[in-house]
């Protein structure tokens, strides 16, 4: 089964339920993807450089891409350029 998550923001090194989810998800034998900005969440420690490149990525078998988005509220939520279409390119089951 291919399935799609779509998330404000993504930080590989944190133990968010949405990390753990896909690779839950992964591990059983799906196709897993995320759709995410290329921001992480602000905090002290990362507020200078929480910003990534755009494009695929892999994290521990779980396809990753970061796309453009138009609007940010800081901590809360993002605004995808384009996102129906990088949805529409996957093409996932759920």
């Amino acid at each position: 089964m291919k399935i799609l998550h779509i998330l404000s923001y993504f930080k590989p090194d944190a133990a968010y339920q949405e990390n753990l989810l896909t690779l839950g998800q992964s591990q059983l034998g799906n196709d897993v993807y995320i759709l995410t900005s290329n921001l992480e969440p602000k905090f002290e420690s990362n507020k200078s450089d929480r910003c990534h490149k755009y494009g695929w990525f892999s994290y521990e078998n779980v396809n990753v891409k970061r796309i453009p988005i138009l609007f940010e509220i800081v901590n809360r939520f993002v605004i995808f350029k384009s996102l129906y279409k990088e949805i529409s390119k996957i093409n996932p089951d759920l």
